[in-house]
């Protein structure tokens, strides 16, 4: 990994660029310690408070966390932004002519690592700003990576994915237990194509189709393999709207030209590069770095950005059926109804 420290493009845009990823740390730490304080304050006096602050261990559901990442979702994004992150430390230490003594990359068990050692003799004779922008680099290329990956997703891989795919009605993600709909025996992964005789290609078209159902009304539910009579119940929390207790999420299928020319196959696989773009998003803007410097901590220790508000777009691929769902938080999102 030395090998890429050795000779530095761009040496003068770097260094600026590096001169304002300290200003990013020090709000970014700002924002933290704000959140952080409620945070505590929130857990303080409220019972079922969430945590605000999670460990990211890919195919582990960490209990009280919203988050749950994906086995080799988080392995590869989790390589990804630690080997950006130290890269970005070394090579503005190279930028200001500071000697690399070792780097690597390897493995901790499952997890991947990364590591950049400059010399810490030049780093403490160099001007303070020099010193803090080795210490924002890693940070603030994380964020820059983020940034890219959302570019991406947002103007090239998910224009090319709605182009190959139709809408194929709205799939079922959870029942809740005892309502309507799982006592009538609609399952997890059921497609519903129409209620009462009203198509339901969309989310749209069946939200508003239970919206001009009343309440305790007898409904009628198409899917694929079966149709599924019951009444429904107001909503528990607007008594005035009708409810049957289900979670949805837009269902595709691929265009039959498309599966003409690509098979019903290969062409998925730009659904799982979206969903592991979506976690390189999400952990780039996640990830808390402390660099340690001989006589004590740095005064710019790096920062940690935790955004649970963040728009993401995320797809959820199968060979059978697949979701694309917005999702407006950092737990995928699905519409109850």
């Amino acid at each position: 990994m030395t090998v890429i420290f050795r000779g530095v493009l761009f040496p003068n845009f770097l260094s600026y660029l590096a001169l304002f990823g300290i200003a990013v740390g020090y709000l970014g730490m700002i924002f933290i310690s704000y959140i952080l304080i409620t945070g505590l304050f929130s857990l303080l006096t409220i019972p079922d408070a969430p945590p605000m602050i999670a460990p990211v261990l890919p195919g582990i559901k960490i209990p009280g966390s919203p988050i749950f990442v994906p086995f080799w979702y988080g392995i590869i994004s989790i390589f990804l932004v630690v080997l950006v992150h130290e890269a970005a430390h070394g090579i503005i230490a190279r930028v200001h002519k500071m000697k690399i003594k070792s780097s690597g990359v390897g493995m901790f068990a499952i997890f991947p690592i990364a590591f950049v050692e400059p010399d810490e003799e030049q780093l403490k004779k160099s001007k303070k700003k020099h010193q803090l922008s080795v210490f924002a680099a890693g940070p603030f290329s994380n964020i820059l990576l983020a940034i890219l990956v959302a570019l991406i997703s947002l103007f090239v891989l998910i224009p090319f994915a709605v182009s190959i795919t139709d809408v194929d009605g709205v799939e079922i993600k959870q029942l809740q237990p005892g309502f309507p709909a799982e006592e009538a025996g609609l399952k997890v992964g059921d497609v519903v194509y129409s209620i009462n005789d009203k198509p339901t290609l969309t989310v749209e078209n069946f939200t508003l189709a239970l919206q001009n159902i009343r309440v305790n009304e007898t409904i009628v539910v198409n899917t694929k393999d079966n149709n599924y009579t019951f009444n429904t119940i107001a909503n528990p929390d607007n008594e005035s709207q009708s409810y049957i207790g289900v979670y949805i999420a837009q269902s595709l299928s691929l265009k039959k030209s498309v599966i003409a020319k690509y098979g019903n196959t290969l062409p998925w696989s730009i659904f799982y590069v979206i969903q592991l773009f979506q976690w390189i998003f999400l952990l780039s803007l996640g990830i808390k770095k402390m660099r340690q410097v001989r006589g004590g901590l740095s005064k710019f220790a790096g920062f940690f950005v935790g955004i649970g508000s963040d728009i993401a777009i995320t797809p959820l691929a199968t060979r059978k059926s697949s979701t694309f769902d917005l999702i407006l938080s950092l737990s995928n999102r699905k519409w109850r109804a």
